[in-house]
């Protein structure tokens, strides 16, 4: 029974494991760039998948991923999908990932504390412990206890299971609270991707032009990025 409950623990995600899911997101619109958060979903070859929300790329001509090291310099970088109903995209990275977020299957139910992982002010990324609180919102989104600083957005929120469970949308500071977008309610692409039958076939690499080795990389907005 010891030994069992030894090995259960030994296997529990811990919020190092959701930091390494992280990447900072650089998005540049014209001679102005913003700095946001993401998750990296799917990895295979030399191909990753980031999840983030819409807002911090709505507009952006060219984008570049961080993690505070060389990991993803250079690195090619597509915009390949957003979502009409939710704060949600995704981008393409021409680079394998050693770390991966797990999504939520479908109808997922939260179970106990929550993480909220993200890099402030284009920092260093960092794990803040969170709980839900009761709040009624249209659509697909989930309310929790604090208010997490610009350059958060995109970032993940991880459940006590180790899904990733929502995507950081908006911070009332006043109210100290942070709406996410709620990832396991989340269908169309979102299942696609958790179900990894978005192939590149749908976001050709030949429509985002190639770059230099360590410049940004131009991006090409396959679906339509609207307001949040």
């Amino acid at each position: 029974m010891i030994k069992s409950l030894v090995l259960l623990l030994a296997t529990l995600p811990s919020p190092r494991d959701f930091v390494l899911t992280h990447v900072r997101v650089v998005a540049a619109t014209g001679s102005s760039q913003g700095v946001g958060s993401g998750v990296v979903v799917w990895s295979q070859g030399n191909r990753s998948r980031i999840l983030t929300a819409r807002h911090v790329v709505k507009g952006a001509r060219r984008i570049r991923l961080e993690d505070g090291t060389t990991y993803w310099r250079g690195v090619r970088v597509w915009f390949i999908k957003s979502s009409s109903n939710q704060d949600l995209a995704l981008l393409e990275a021409d680079k394998k990932a050693a770390h991966v977020a797990r999504i939520a299957p479908y109808g997922h139910t939260v179970v106990g504390s929550l993480i909220a992982v993200g890099g402030p002010h284009g920092r260093a990324p960092i794990a803040s412990e969170t709980e839900i609180i009761p709040k009624s919102w249209p659509g697909k989104r989930l309310t929790v206890r604090g208010a997490f600083r610009q350059g958060r957005s995109g970032g993940g929120l991880f459940d006590s299971r180790g899904y990733l469970v929502g995507i950081q949308s908006a911070t009332n500071f006043g109210e100290r609270w942070t709406i996410f977008e709620d990832i396991t309610r989340s269908s169309g692409w979102v299942d696609d991707l958790r179900h990894n039958r978005i192939t590149w076939a749908k976001s050709s690499p030949a429509r985002a032009e190639p770059v230099r080795r360590h410049q940004p990389a131009r991006v090409r907005q396959v679906y339509c990025v609207g307001g949040t």
